[in-house]
């Protein structure tokens, strides 16, 4: 309803800068023995999406103070013919706001449920009073 929209959209980085659906994701061939795990093997080359966006979940202008995001999906196929996503995500924070999947996954699940007003008191009973300071802390620091 606050953007003026017609439907439901994104929770969180609701503006998108640059989406790109036909980039490679490329692992460097002479990559470290110690960070060669998963995806990370040397000369990989993977099918890739790329979105770079905003953080607020209200499309507003780019003059507005708010967090850039970049999300890299990587489609990969193992031995087996398995295929699996890798979502790498990056933000402009210099620290992220959760301290692990669990805190990440429910602080998008509190910010994305109505009324928007109830987010800390819902995010308090989540993650506990000490983290969610932590976290908007982290969030309205940048």
């Amino acid at each position: 309803k606050k953007s003026g929209g017609s439907h439901a959209g994104r929770a969180l980085h609701a503006k998108i800068h640059a989406g790109i659906v036909n980039a490679e994701f490329r692992v460097d061939a002479n990559i470290p023995l110690h960070l060669q795990h998963g995806i990370f093997q040397p000369g990989k080359v993977y099918k890739t999406y790329v979105r770079l966006s905003n953080a607020s979940g209200i499309v507003q202008s780019d003059t507005k103070r708010d967090l850039r995001g970049l999300a890299i999906r990587v489609f990969s196929t193992d031995e087996q013919g398995k295929e699996s996503i890798n979502d790498l995500l990056m933000t402009s924070a210099p620290v992220s706001h959760a301290r692990d999947v669990r805190q990440f996954m429910e602080f998008a699940k509190t910010a994305s449920a109505r009324p928007a007003i109830l987010f800390p008191v819902r995010l308090i009973f989540a993650v506990g009073l000490t983290e969610t300071v932590r976290m908007l802390g982290n969030i309205f620091k940048y």
